[in-house]
């Protein structure tokens, strides 16, 4: 799973990207029946936020916010991220 898995959220909700919702007010993962729907709505919201590839640019939007520092850990997770990320989009 190319997402940080933070709290388990990859591998319990089939959310490989950490796509997230607003339900009931707060903030949550959500669950997808399998890896390849996580997938699909991942592509899906993608390329009708950014309406452009991946890039680091992008990527590092999508997971630290627009106005984050770019500290070397920053960096270094939206490089991983990019990488994973890649490798299963282009599935």
């Amino acid at each position: 799973f190319p997402s940080h898995d933070m709290h388990g959220m990859g591998k319990s909700r089939n959310n490989c990207f950490g796509m997230m919702t607003w339900k009931n007010g707060y903030r949550e993962g959500i669950y997808y029946n399998n890896k390849e729907e996580s997938y699909t709505a991942f592509k899906e919201l993608w390329t009708k936020k950014y309406d452009t590839p991946l890039t680091f640019t992008s990527v590092f939007e999508w997971v630290y916010g627009p106005n984050a520092p770019k500290t070397p850990a920053n960096i270094a997770g939206a490089n991983q991220y990019l990488q994973n990320a890649l490798h299963y989009y282009n599935k």
